[in-house]
């Protein structure tokens, strides 16, 4: 059983993944893996269909298309056309332009497919003739693709190529436009030419990190469609009928002819480099803070996964050394550093990426500790006349002594004990916690993919729906849209709101009724610590040792009053300098990091953003657990919970108590500065608060111990937990509310002595803090967190020291499927939680009807 990270996340490392197979719900990184694409077009159908829009030819064409061309040059080229001897367009005396070799419709052909578009090539021929860039169209059924990546068995019917075509074979990265064509359009055939598109262009994007977005085209019997898939949305225009409207497909023709290649998709700023040892690489571009672009040519992948979904972070990360230029052929001095290449959401003026959240961050610790010592300082001084400021300062003993000071007077350490306070002490003095974040070397913005366009309009039942699986899958649509009476509707028009219930439930894992779709920009980072991921650790103690660091590291963001949101088992990194040194923490993936008060933030419940598998119960029911226990208005005096806990009726706290029923939780117990006046109240919306990504290290804990540790009796226990479906979560709920003896007794028996008590200890005091705090209107006092973050810190320790044999125990991964997996350098995107940024704003949608 595997956590599926939908945006996403850095994997510093090669991947390896837990042996317990997962239910096949939808994540945005479910990974095609070595699947053929022809078998993979169906599923691609299913996870792509929430990001798909659809709207009018005209529209596209002047949101979407590559470049804007004049009606002066359209008309123009038509002329010429219709001008030339053996021309391929033809004009009649009223004035109305036909294409030559299209009198008999492509369905009335008599003849395969192939031999049926052939005159197409000589439209495009035609229209290219007034290119402006080195685009070259070919027609290329039965045609080998060659890949840098696994999957590659699929065919296309014809492409846009930039420059002379040398093969065979084709190489998927030197297709800029695929184009794909059926005889027919009736339903199965349109279903069957849709996924063969999003196939091809799927493969072409993980393939080729140059990409940013593509176009495709379709042509369906006399209906054409052109394509755009981006990192934030994608769509498709309304068919329109070519064959009676030469003009709009030569406008189509010339957006491509006079685009650039940026405006096609492909990345200016990354090279094709040298071939290496591990096959292509590439070298991409970082300007420096001066703007001097500096260049990194690429050796390893660290993160090779085949995500079925084309919208989201789509997160590359390589292991790189910095090159001279662009050519890639000389090294400046050979050491490895890590590249990370991500798309973020670009919409929201208060949107930051994890460098600029992790500046914010380091900030406000020093902001935090600045202020604190300052009171210290000054009665260090005033009792002692004859010392100066500069000579307290340098004392490193009166540094550390003055700082434990501020951390005893600050409430929200109340409840530390001596050890905890003593770390976080250290980690707080000379800005040693820096060292629990990677060091950043370099961060740049670039270019951003387009917004939805006006007439869009939301299609999620686009692709057909239904995961496929079998190698002739014309032939198993075919027959099922025969069963539903579907054959002979050649220009049907589509409801492109009606997925069936099923598929749409299976397939939502994403917060799709707070999706803005906003447009996503390029982010490029530079690390100098090359690490692995808590998850790809060897052993149980290891894993522990990472999190006893990452405890003390959400320490530092308490203090700072900021949180993580996406603490994850590929967000925990671990880094060493060399095989003998124990691992330390390198708390990683910042960009939905954020200070958990913020009176400039307008109140509004969080988009769920994180993996399912470590996403706390709060926030993947958008409801606080506190609720559970509300009473309907009406409740006689004696089924409340003020008489249940024998409240004085005097008492301010009796009213407020009296709202709730009795709880079953041990020791409960209201704090005697509860404000009564501040009590949450039903359907508030969920803030993610310090104590959620603590919680988020605890279903980490859970899913090492019982998925990792190669026993299948504990895995099959917390099945019911660990669901890729956002929308999955009712055990996940019951289990955290109720952890059953059964889960304690299937532990490995290396663990249950330890782990039983400290997973079960933890979520005790978890969920009674989840209670309590909202009833006594504490959601927003920073020290109602103090006991909950000093209960992590002293018994994760406490197992820790224990040194007991769970310690060695191998964690389980996945074998590398084939070799050859080692040796690529062409990373596989790899998207993010979210994946699609769920971003609080209301779903697009609509009931219209068109052509598609």
């Amino acid at each position: 059983m595997e956590p599926l990270t939908p945006n996403n996340q850095v994997s510093f490392h090669d991947s390896v993944k837990p042996g317990v197979l997962a239910s096949p719900h939808k994540s945005r990184t479910i990974d095609g893996g070595i699947v053929k694409q022809n078998d993979l077009r169906p599923n691609l159908g299913l996870h792509n269909n929430p990001d798909m829009f659809v709207c009018h030819i005209e529209s596209f064409l002047r949101h979407y298309g590559p470049c804007d061309v004049p009606q002066a040059k359209i008309d123009a080229c038509m002329t010429r056309m219709a001008r030339e001897a053996n021309g391929v367009l033809k004009r009649s005396s009223d004035g109305k332009y036909s294409w030559v070799d299209f009198k008999i419709l492509p369905k009335d052909s008599g003849i395969h497919e192939d031999k049926t578009f052939r005159p197409l090539g000589k439209i495009v021929n035609a229209v290219l003739a007034e290119k402006t860039n080195n685009l070259k169209f070919l027609l290329v059924p039965n045609t080998e693709l060659a890949s840098d990546i696994r999957g590659s068995t699929h065919k296309i019917d014809a492409c846009f190529i930039d420059g002379p075509y040398t093969g065979p074979p084709l190489q998927n990265r030197e297709i800029k436009t695929p184009v794909e064509v059926k005889k027919y359009r009736h339903k199965w055939a349109r279903a069957v030419v849709h996924l063969q598109i999003l196939g091809a262009c799927h493969h072409i994007l993980n393939e080729d990190p140059r990409r940013m977005w593509i176009y495709g085209l379709t042509f369906e019997n006399t209906m054409a469609s052109v394509w755009y898939f981006s990192k934030s949305h994608s769509v498709k225009s309304a068919a329109f009928n070519w064959v009676e409207d030469p003009r709009t497909l030569v406008q189509i023709f010339l957006m491509f002819a006079n685009a650039t290649p940026p405006q096609l998709g492909v990345d200016p700023t990354v090279h094709i480099g040298p071939p290496g040892e591990r096959g292509v690489s590439y070298v991409y571009e970082v300007p420096d803070e001066d703007g001097t672009p500096l260049f990194f040519k690429t050796g390893k992948s660290l993160v090779p996964q085949r995500p079925l979904c084309i919208s989201g972070r789509t997160t590359r990360v390589w292991e790189v050394t910095q090159v001279t230029s662009a050519d890639g052929k000389k090294e400046v001095n050979g050491k490895k550093v890590i590249l990370k290449d991500v798309w973020l959401d670009a919409s929201d003026e208060h949107s930051k990426t994890e460098a600029e959240n992790m500046d914010a961050i380091f900030k406000a610790v020093d902001d935090y500790v600045d202020a604190a010592l300052k009171p210290e300082i000054e009665r260090e001084l005033k009792a002692n006349p004859n010392l100066s400021r500069e000579t307290l300062l340098s004392d490193p003993a009166a540094v550390a002594r003055l700082t434990m000071q501020f951390i005893n007077r600050d409430p929200r350490f109340h409840a530390f004990d001596d050890a905890t306070k003593k770390r976080l002490r250290d980690n707080l003095t000379n800005k040693k916690y820096r060292s629990m974040f990677l060091t950043k070397l370099h961060a740049w913005k670039g270019r951003t993919c387009r917004a939805v366009g006006p007439g869009a309009t939301r299609t999620p039942d686009l692709f057909h729906p239904k995961p496929l699986n079998a190698d002739d899958i014309d032939k198993q649509l075919e027959d099922e849209f025969k069963k539903d009476r579907g054959f002979g509707t050649e220009n049907a028009t589509v409801h492109t709101m009606n997925a069936p219930d099923d598929h749409s439930q299976k397939a939502n894992t994403v917060d799709d009724n707070y999706r803005l779709f906003a447009p996503k920009q390029q982010s490029r980072f530079i690390y100098k610590e090359v690490c692995t991921t808590l998850q790809n650790l060897d052993t149980v103690g290891d894993v522990i040792d990472i999190l006893c660091q990452t405890v003390d590291g959400l320490h530092i963001l308490f203090a700072a009053g900021w949180v993580h949101r996406d603490i994850s088992s590929n967000n925990i990194m671990a880094f060493r300098f060399s095989p003998t040194q124990p691992w330390t923490l390198k708390l990683a993936d910042l960009e939905f990091s954020r200070p958990m008060i913020d009176k400039n933030r307008k109140p509004r419940a969080d988009p769920r953003t994180g993996t399912p598998f470590f996403m706390p119960v709060e926030i993947l029911s958008r409801r606080y657990l506190f609720e559970t226990y509300l009473l309907a208005t009406g409740i006689t005096a004696n089924e409340n919970l003020a008489d249940d806990l024998g409240i004085d009726k005097s008492s301010k706290a009796y009213l407020p108590l009296t709202r709730f029923s009795w709880i079953p939780i041990r020791r409960l117990k209201f704090p005697a500065n509860a404000d009564w006046d501040k009590s949450a109240e039903r359907d508030q919306g969920v803030n993610h608060n310090f104590q959620h990504d603590l919680e988020s290290v605890w279903w980490i804990l859970l899913w090492i111990v019982t998925c990792r540790v190669y026993c299948d009796t504990s895995a099959n226990a917390v099945s019911r937990m660990f669901k890729h479906d956002i929308n999955d979560f009712d055990g996940r709920i019951v289990a955290f509310k109720d952890v059953t003896n059964a889960i304690a007794q299937s532990l490995h028996g290396r663990l249950k002595e330890n782990f039983a008590p400290l997973v079960e200890e933890l979520r005790e005091d978890m969920l009674r803090d989840y209670v309590v705090r909202p009833i006594a209107g504490h959601l927003e006092l920073p020290e109602s967190y103090s006991n909950i973050h000093a209960v992590f810190a002293t018994k994760f320790r406490k197992v820790q020291a224990t040194q007991g044999p769970w310690r060695n125990m191998k964690l389980e991964r996945r074998k590398q499927e084939s070799e050859d997996e080692d040796k690529s350098s062409i990373p596989l995107t790899f998207t993010g939680k979210r994946g699609r940024d769920a971003s609080d704003a209301e779903p697009r949608g609509s009931t219209r009807k068109l052509r598609i």
